[in-house]
C-alpha cells in the first residue's frame, strides 16, 4: 500500500504527482500507440501486455476490454473434425504444454499408470461432459483441495468504474455519456485539416483548451457541472488526482481504474498515446495532448454525471472501489468435477480416494486446474498453429534432400523486401532463368525523412522502431530545368485546385452552390471510375505524363555529401549487403525492389504499403540506396573496407506494385548503354514472373471468375475500382518468418505466407547482423502478425468492422458511422470473406538458420525478445543445416528437438 504523510491535499503533493504519472503509464499498457491513418502501419493491439504470458494477456484484456483472444471453441472442434487439426497435433502440443509447465507425462495411482497427455486429450475432445453429481466423492475432493491450500473459489477481479455502475436520467450509463463527450472533443482537437473551422485555442494543449471552451458552452447542460469546471485546477495532473479522490478510488487502485477508463475508448486513447510518444511530430508541437489530460477530462465528466445519476449498482465498499460481485470460481469447480470424473473412471471408491498420496493428489489437482476453459482454448490454438508449422518444417526438411539449383553466375540479382507478398514474385522469377534473389527490409539500410521533388512535406521512410533525423531531398539532374518547371507548375495548380474544392465542399456557406458550379467537373471522374476504372486509370496516367513529364533525379546526399558523409552512406549500404550475404560475385545488374500497393478510395491504403518504410511506398528507399551504390566515391570507400563491387555492376531501383504484380523501374534512364540489351530481357522476364504471381493470387480473390489467360488487366481494373473493398489481400495469412540462406527455401511454394530475410551465418561470426534482424525486422513482423491475429479473432474490439460504414474523421482515422471510437485494426474485408475466416490467426513462427548458442546469447541481451519467446507471443525455431534438424526454444529457454 502506498503511504503518504497526508492525503488532505493529495493532488498537490509532489510524491503523489509522480505516483499519478506512473499509474497513467501503467494504465497505458492496455492500449497501443496508433499511427494516424495517413501512415497506418501494423501494430500489436496488446503490445503493452507482451510482458505477460500470451494467455494471461488475453485474459487481462478480456477483463478490461471485454475482448476475445481466441476463436470460439466450436471453431477449433470444427477444424479437428475437418482434419485442419490432427490428433498428432494435439499429442505434440500437449506434450510440449506439459513439459513447459514442468508437469509429468504419467502419474501412478496404485497399480494404474495414467498418461497425462492422454488425460488432457480426453478432456479436450469430450464435448458434452455429463454433469458430475456433488455427492460424497465431490466433498472428499473439495476437502482435500482445501487441505492442500488449493482454493476452490477466487474473486472475479473484473474492474468497473463508478460510471459503469451509475445510470443517468435517460437510462444510459454514465460511461456511455462520457464516451460521447470524449469522442466529440477528441475528434475536434485531433483534427489535422479535414474540418473547415478548426477548434480554437488548441495551442494551449488539450486540457486547457477543453476547459476554456466547456466553461463557455457546457455540452451536458449541468449547473453543477459548470460550477465544477470553474473550480477545477488549471493543471491536468492536479485535476486528475482530485477527481480520483472525488470518485472514491483507493490509492492502490488508481492504475487499474485508469486502465479501465482507457479501455472504454481504446482507439482515441491510442492515438493520443502515439502523439505523446512522438513529440517531434509538428502537430504535437503545435497542439500538445497527453493521456493525463485526456483522463482528467474523462473523470471530470464521470464525477459530474455520477452526481446527477438516478441509480447506482452495488459497490465494493471494502476497497472503496466499484467491482463486480464475487462469483464462484468456475475453474475451481471444474477442477473438482474433472477429478471426480477421473476417479470414477478408475473405479476408485471414496476410501481409496482419501488414501491417494498427497504429492500425487497435488499433481492431479494441478493438471485439473490447467484444464480450465481458457487453458483448453490455448491448447486448441497451439494445436491449430502446430499443424501449419509442422507441415512447413517438413516441407523445408524435404527440400534439403532434393538436388539444389545452384546459380553459378546470376544473370541478374534482385533484392526484395521481406514482405510476404514478395515471396511469390521471387519464386516465379527464379523459375524463369539464372536469377538470384535476396530478402531485406524495404528501407534498404537507409533511414530517412524523404522529400519528393516539388513537395514541401517529408515522408518518414523508416521502420516504426526508428525515428529518422536525416533529410534527403529528391533533386533534378543538370539539364532538366524546363521539365522541372513544368512539373512544379502542374503540382502547384493541382494543389490549389484540391484546396479550393475542399474549401468549397466543407464551408457552411458554399456546399450547395458548389454542387451547381463544379458538378460537371465531378461527372466525368464519376463515370470513368464507375464504368471503366482501368480506362480512367490509363487516361489519368497519360495526362500526368503530358503535363508532368518524367524527370531524371538523384538524392541530395549523392550531390552534396555534406548532408550525409560518404563514410556514413557507404556504411549503411555495405551493412545491408553484408547482412544478406551479397558480398562477392556481383551480377552486372542488381535490382533493389521496394513495394507499394495501388488502391482507390481506401483510408487503409498505407496499411498495404511497406511497413519498413513507415507505411509509404518502398520505391523511394530503393532509389536512394541504388543511387548511393552506383556512386564511384562510395564504391571506393567500400572497397577499402573489403567489399569490392565490380565497375560494370549497375544497381537498378524498382518498385513492385503488390496489387497488380507489375514492377516499375525508377532509374532506367541512367542505365549504361552497355547494359541495355540484358535489361530489356530482364524487364520482360520479371513481367512474366509478375503475371504468373498475379495468376496465383487472382484465384484467391473472392468473387472473381477463374481464368487461364492473362490476368494483369483484371488486376489493374481492380486496383482502379473505387468501389472495390478488397483490392488485394495484403499480408493476410502471414504465419512465419524465415531467416537464412535462399537454399533453405529455394523452389518451395510458401504460398505468400512467409517473411523471407536473407542471412548467411558464416559471414556473421560475432552475431551483430543476426542481432539486428531479431531486434528489428522480427519485431515488426510480430506486430504485423498480431494485428492480423487480433483483427481476426475479435474484429469488434481489435479490428474496424465493415468498410461499408467507415467515416474518415479529422484525417487521423476512421469511425463507424457518425460517432464511435477510433477504429484501430483491420476491417473485416481484410481478413474475412463474408462471415467466413480467410486469414488463419496463427502466432508467428520464426525460423533461424544459425547456431543455437548465438541465438540464445542475443535473446539473453534483449528483454523484449525474452518476452516474445518466453511468453509465447512467437515460436522460435533454430535450423541446424549439418543435421537437417529443427529445435524449438521453449518458454523455459531450453532447446528441444522437433520430432
Amino acid at each position: 500500500m502506498k503511504t503518504l504523510e497526508s492525503t488532505q491535499d493529495i493532488a498537490a503533493h509532489a510524491e503523489l504527482t509522480d505516483y499519478l504519472q506512473s499509474c497513467v503509464k501503467e494504465a497505458g499498457q492496455i492500449i497501443t500507440p496508433y499511427w494516424p491513418i495517413s501512415t497506418f502501419i501494423a501494430s500489436n493491439g496488446l503490445k503493452g501486455l507482451e510482458n505477460l504470458p500470451f494467455e494471461q494477456a488475453m485474459a487481462y484484456s478480456n477483463k478490461l476490454r471485454g475482448s476475445q483472444g481466441y476463436l470460439p471453441l466450436k471453431s477449433y472442434r470444427e477444424f479437428f473434425s475437418k482434419g485442419r487439426i490432427a490428433e498428432a497435433d494435439l499429442e505434440a502440443v500437449i506434450t510440449n504444454w506439459l513439459h513447459d509447465r514442468h508437469l509429468p507425462l504419467a502419474i501412478q495411482i496404485g497399480d494404474t499408470s495414467i498418461s497425462t497427455r492422454k488425460l488432457y486429450q480426453d478432456w479436450l475432445l469430450l464435448e458434452n461432459r455429463a454433469k458430475v453429481e456433488q455427492g460424497e466423492l465431490w466433498n472428499i475432493v473439495s476437502a482435500k483441495l482445501k487441505e492442500l491450500d488449493l482454493p476452490v473459489e477466487a474473486a472475479n477481479n473484473l474492474t468497473q468504474t463508478v460510471g459503469d455502475n451509475t445510470f443517468a436520467k435517460n437510462g444510459q450509463t454514465v460511461t456511455e455519456l462520457v464516451n460521447k463527450q470524449m469522442i466529440t472533443w477528441c475528434a475536434a482537437f485531433l483534427d489535422e485539416g479535414q474540418a473547415a473551422w478548426a477548434m480554437p485555442g488548441r495551442e494551449q494543449g488539450f486540457y486547457k483548451c477543453w476547459k476554456s471552451l466547456a466553461e463557455v458552452a457546457p455540452s451536458f447542460g449541468s449547473k453543477k457541472g459548470v460550477e465544477g469546471l470553474k473550480t477545477l485546477p488549471d493543471n491536468a495532473p492536479e485535476a486528475l488526482g482530485l477527481l480520483l479522490q472525488r470518485l472514491g478510488v483507493a490509492l492502490d487502485d488508481w492504475a487499474i481504474y485508469l486502465s479501465r477508463h482507457l479501455a472504454q475508448l481504446p482507439g482515441w486513447a491510442s492515438i493520443i498515446q502515439w502523439r505523446e510518444a512522438h513529440p517531434e511530430v509538428l502537430v504535437q508541437q503545435q497542439y500538445p495532448i497527453n493521456l493525463v489530460e485526456y483522463l482528467a477530462v474523462r473523470l471530470f465528466y464521470e464525477a459530474a454525471l455520477v452526481a446527477e445519476g438516478t441509480s447506482t449498482a452495488k459497490v465494493n465498499k471494502e476497497k472503496n472501489m466499484p467491482l463486480t460481485e464475487k462469483s464462484a470460481d468456475t475453474a475451481g469447480a471444474q477442477a473438482i468435477g474433472l477429478l471426480v470424473e477421473l476417479f470414477n473412471s478408475l473405479r476408485l471408491n471414496p476410501a481409496e480416494v482419501k488414501a491417494v498420496p498427497v504429492p500425487t493428489f497435488q499433481l492431479l489437482a494441478m493438471l485439473a486446474r490447467h484444464s480450465s476453459f481458457e487453458s483448453r482454448l490455448e491448447i486448441w490454438q497451439s494445436a491449430y498453429e502446430w499443424h501449419y508449422r509442422h507441415e512447413l518444417l517438413l516441407k523445408i526438411q524435404a527440400g534439403q534432400m532434393q538436388p539444389v539449383k545452384v546459380v553459378k553466375e546470376a544473370a541478374v540479382q534482385a533484392v526484395f523486401c521481406i514482405d510476404v507478398r514478395s515471396e511469390g514474385l521471387r519464386r516465379n522469377l527464379e523459375k524463369l532463368g539464372a536469377y538470384e534473389t535476396f530478402g531485406f527490409a524495404g528501407f534498404f539500410g537507409i533511414f530517412m525523412l524523404y522529400q519528393p521533388l516539388g513537395s514541401s512535406c517529408n515522408l518518414t521512410v523508416a521502420p516504426a522502431l526508428v525515428t529518422p533525423t536525416q533529410t534527403i531531398k529528391e533533386l533534378p539532374k543538370e539539364g532538366t530545368d524546363e521539365a522541372v518547371q513544368k512539373r512544379l507548375r502542374f503540382n502547384k495548380l493541382r494543389y490549389q485546385w484540391d484546396k479550393l474544392i475542399h474549401t468549397l465542399r466543407e464551408n457552411l456557406l458554399t456546399p450547395f452552390a458548389f454542387v451547381e458550379m463544379a458538378g460537371w467537373f465531378s461527372f466525368f471522374p464519376l463515370v470513368g471510375k464507375t464504368l471503366n476504372p482501368r480506362g480512367w486509370r490509363r487516361m489519368q496516367s497519360s495526362i500526368q505524363q503530358k503535363f508532368s513529364p518524367p524527370i531524371v533525379t538523384e538524392p541530395s546526399i549523392v550531390i552534396n555529401p555534406e548532408e550525409m558523409s560518404l563514410e556514413a552512406q557507404a556504411g549503411a549500404v555495405a551493412n545491408m549487403l553484408r547482412s544478406i550475404g551479397l558480398t562477392h560475385q556481383f551480377a552486372r545488374l542488381v535490382l533493389l525492389c521496394g513495394h507499394g500497393s495501388e488502391t482507390e478510395n481506401n483510408p487503409y491504403a498505407s496499411g498495404l504499403d511497406c511497413g519498413a518504410c513507415g507505411g509509404n511506398h518502398g520505391g523511394n528507399s530503393a532509389f536512394v540506396a541504388a543511387s548511393v551504390l552506383n556512386s564511384p566515391p562510395i564504391r571506393r570507400i567500400m572497397a577499402q573496407e573489403g567489399l569490392v563491387i565490380p565497375e560494370e555492376t549497375f544497381f537498378l531501383a524498382g518498385e513492385h506494385n503488390t496489387t497488380t504484380d507489375e514492377v516499375s523501374f525508377l532509374n532506367e534512364s541512367q542505365l549504361p548503354a552497355t547494359h541495355q540489351a540484358e535489361f530489356t530481357r530482364f524487364k520482360q522476364t520479371i513481367g512474366e514472373a509478375g503475371e504468373q504471381n498475379a495468376a496465383e493470387r487472382w484465384q484467391k480473390l473472392p468473387g472473381v471468375i477463374p481464368s487461364k489467360g492473362v490476368v494483369t488487366p483484371r488486376m489493374q481494373q481492380r486496383a482502379a475500382d473505387w468501389a472495390q473493398v478488397r483490392p488485394e489481400w495484403g499480408l493476410v495469412r502471414n504465419a512465419a518468418f524465415i531467416c537464412g540462406s535462399r537454399n533453405l527455401t529455394a523452389g518451395l511454394n510458401l504460398d505468400n505466407r512467409t517473411f523471407l530475410h536473407s542471412y548467411d551465418s558464416q559471414l556473421d561470426t560475432g552475431g551483430a547482423i543476426l542481432e539486428g534482424i531479431l531486434t528489428a525486422p522480427v519485431v515488426v513482423a510480430e506486430w504485423i502478425n498480431m494485428q492480423y491475429y487480433l483483427s481476426t479473432v475479435d474484429n469488434h474490439n481489435f479490428g474496424s468492422s465493415t468498410k461499408l460504414l467507415h467515416t474518415v474523421v479529422g484525417q487521423v482515422g476512421v469511425m463507424q458511422g457518425r460517432q464511435s471510437d477510433l477504429l484501430i485494426g483491420l476491417p473485416q474485408q481484410s481478413v474475412m470473406i463474408g462471415e467466413e475466416l480467410y486469414h488463419e490467426p496463427l502466432r508467428l513462427c520464426v525460423i533461424i538458420e544459425a547456431p543455437m548458442p548465438r541465438i540464445e546469447a542475443i535473446i539473453a541481451k534483449h528483454q523484449q525478445l525474452q518476452q516474445l519467446v518466453g511468453n509465447n507471443w512467437i515460436e522460435l525455431v533454430a535450423y541446424d543445416s549439418a543435421t537437417n534438424s529443427f529445435y524449438r526454444l521453449s518458454v523455459n529457454m531450453e532447446w528441444l528437438k522437433v520430432a
